[in-house]
């Protein structure tokens, strides 16, 4: 009698030191994404609020408003009317008067299977002795892709040695390029 072999299940791959390392240092240098799970619990922007006051930066700091009445805005995301096939979102910084120094940088990101993609970001755009800045995302051509985008914004104003931040967000869905 010939016995015939059982196979066994696959082990299960384990996760080294080694692997978990390599995995959280791709995350934190963005060459993976996270998924939009745990994308809106770790930084909070598609629940940012599409327009807000701007608040002191450092926690110790007396709570309050900025004095020049500054506020963050974050634009709807929409198709370029200057670059056919690609979206852009626009933010601004905006106070009621001039302040030492205001900025805005934005992020441009669409939906994926997996969560969000990084798809153009502005950089922080800084105007001194002004009272507003505007700054604007674009993405790569996307041609005939349809997906929701988000644009998400930081907001800064410097008044009297206080900086006063604020973050914003603005989803757009069913966008085709």
């Amino acid at each position: 009698m010939t016995s015939i072999p059982i196979p066994r299940p696959p082990r299960r791959p384990r996760w080294t030191a080694a692997a978990v390392a390599a995995t959280a240092t791709a995350l934190t240098a963005g060459l993976v994404a996270v998924p939009a799970q745990a994308a809106a619990a770790d930084d909070g922007l598609p629940h940012a609020p599409p327009t807000t006051s701007l608040g002191p930066a450092d926690t110790r700091a007396p709570t309050g408003i900025s004095p020049a009445g500054c506020v963050g805005k974050t634009h709807d995301p929409h198709r370029s009317s200057h670059v056919r096939g690609t979206v852009n979102v626009v933010a601004d910084t905006r106070c009621r008067s001039s302040v030492p120094s205001v900025g805005v940088s934005t992020v441009l990101h669409r939906s994926r299977w997996y969560g969000w993609q990084k798809r153009g970001e502005s950089g922080l755009k800084t105007e001194r002795s002004s009272r507003s800045v505007e700054a604007n995302a674009g993405s790569p051509r996307c041609v005939g892709d349809t997906h929701d985008w988000l644009g998400s914004s930081y907001h800064e104003s410097v008044e009297d040695g206080t900086t006063y931040v604020g973050r914003t967000s603005k989803r757009r869905n069913n966008i085709t390029c």
